[in-house]
């Protein structure tokens, strides 16, 4: 798997380089999340105050995802990328202006820009991958993306975390309107360099209208994937931060300290990086016929949390959530390949967004709730909960007639 990724990295220079322009940009979102939450919780603010940030982090994606895969067709994509990492950096006044002059308002205001931002790049980015890759080269695309994903993740909440401590916030805010910049220049770079590339992507064509009950029974499954990976996922990884309160212990290494909530954060990104080295390339879309795959992944995944929850010891908390999160970035980077794989160039970019935006709300609403239980049930009784979408998605499964390969 990693000679293929090699392979397509130095074939496809263009790809490379938006992907890791695209990676600096979403470190710089991130950036903003840490500083918003960490200026709301040195103020004392409430915790309304936090489902608002939260809600504004998540939800707006949800509209601008849509008007993206609308918009894409109608533009060149690549001053589509740029326009959006300048609209980044304008939005870092919200949160210097509500700092200046104590306004959570204008503070939260920055949480509802980066999720505006994220909703626009999905569809657009899986726009350019279809139409960029071959068939034979999405398995190594896939596997690529979920590496970039897990980076994004450490680079921006971990990395971004132990910075906030070291610099203060104007500083800190400072590094990230230098990623959007950064990312902006570096796409103006890429073309100039390729005056084709994401020239090329330009459309007229309308997008199709997704009637689900055109779609075959794989294509349905597929698009349901990524939804259902959120769904049952998100409120186990919520709860994991608090779990790690449990343990009261610092690791102090090289000027960090390195907190047992720190070090499952950790553990989950190495699981969902060694997740792509367990499929071979040409093993992909045998792994997707296998009806029954995702189920049995996300039931070992929620398994595996139901014992971390329930235990009392730090290394048995890391191994567990290790080996749960390779379970799930299997079905995640099955899930990226099986919509590029299943889905024309003219199609992906709805796709894209439906999928997005059905993996947002599940998100957004499993969380929440998943927050209030926590009130009145343990977290092994809500992992247990987690189990009813599986439930329900097997038997959507049981109702299907055995899906054929669309070629």
């Amino acid at each position: 798997m990693i000679r293929d990724i090699i392979f397509i990295l130095k074939t496809h220079v263009t790809y490379r380089n938006l992907s890791l322009a695209l990676l600096l940009s979403n470190v710089g979102t991130a950036f903003t999340s840490i500083a918003v939450y960490a200026e709301l919780t040195r103020h004392g603010a409430s915790a309304f105050s936090y489902s608002v940030a939260f809600v504004l982090g998540i939800l707006p994606g949800l509209f601008t995802s849509h008007f993206s895969g609308w918009l894409a067709p109608r533009l060149k994509l690549g001053w589509f990328f740029i326009i959006l990492q300048l609209l980044g950096a304008v939005s870092l006044i919200f949160p210097v202006f509500g700092l200046q002059n104590n306004n959570w308002s204008f503070l939260l205001l920055a949480e509802f820009s980066g999720s505006c931002l994220s909703g626009f790049l999905a569809p657009i980015y899986q726009i350019y991958v279809r139409r960029t890759f071959n068939d034979s080269e999405l398995p190594a695309v896939s596997s690529y993306d979920s590496y970039v994903f897990t980076a994004q993740f450490v680079l921006g909440q971990v990395v971004g975390t132990l910075l906030y401590g070291v610099v203060g916030t104007i500083p800190y805010l400072f590094f990230d309107c230098l990623s959007y910049l950064v990312t902006a220049a570096w796409i103006v770079s890429i073309l100039r360099k390729d005056a084709v590339g994401l020239v090329e992507l330009e459309s007229k064509t309308a997008l199709p209208r997704l009637n689900w009950g055109l779609l075959t029974p794989t294509q349905q499954r597929v698009l349901l994937m990524i939804p259902l990976l959120s769904l049952v996922c998100a409120p186990s990884m919520s709860l994991l931060p608090s779990h790690g309160q449990n343990f009261e212990f610092q690791i102090h290494w090289i000027g960090l300290n390195l907190t047992p909530v720190l070090l499952l954060l950790l553990f989950r990104s190495l699981g969902q990086m060694l997740g792509p080295l367990v499929i071979k390339p040409k093993d992909f879309e045998r792994w997707l016929e296998r009806r029954w795959l995702l189920v049995g992944c996300l039931s070992f995944y929620l398994s595996l949390y139901s014992v971390t929850f329930s235990t009392h010891s730090l290394m048995l908390s890391l191994v567990c959530v290790l080996i749960a999160h390779i379970a799930s970035n299997i079905v995640f980077i099955l899930s990226s390949y099986g919509l590029q794989r299943y889905f024309s160039a003219v199609e992906i970019g709805k796709v894209a967004a439906v999928s997005f935006q059905l993996s947002i709300l599940a998100t957004s609403v499993s969380s929440l709730v998943a927050g209030y239980l926590l009130q009145i049930l343990s977290k092994q009784q809500i992992v247990t909960l987690s189990f009813i979408p599986l439930i329900i998605f097997a038997i959507h499964l049981t109702c299907q007639k055995s899906p054929k390969i669309v070629q």
